[in-house]
């Protein structure tokens, strides 16, 4: 399995990455939230059905540990995620601002 993530937002305390698996598709997005005691919590939500399994999921948030947190580990217990399987619904967007005249 090969997983590709691209940082897709940052901020000072939390990123989203999107993540492509043997590919460019967005297979999965993962959403990661640095707290104040050095701790990480994840959420996983996996969007391609043949990446929600345990064996699967595994695997990404494996790569996730070992290509995102250096200063993180599920083997330390400072890292927790939670993972979701769900499909993208669509994109939800303010109105444009109406033009002054």
């Amino acid at each position: 399995m090969n997983i590709r993530f691209t940082r897709a937002i940052h901020t000072a305390s939390s990123e989203r990455y999107l993540i492509h698996i043997d590919g460019e598709g967005d297979d999965a997005v993962l959403d990661l939230h640095y707290l104040a005691n050095n701790s990480v919590v994840g959420t996983l939500i996996v969007l391609d059905k043949q990446y929600a399994t345990k064996d699967a999921s595994a695997k990404i948030l494996q790569e996730a540990d070992r290509a995102l947190l250096p200063n993180a580990s599920l083997d330390e217990g400072n890292l927790v995620f939670t993972v979701v399987k769900g499909s993208v619904i669509g994109e939800f967007k303010a109105a444009a601002a109406p033009e002054l005249a």
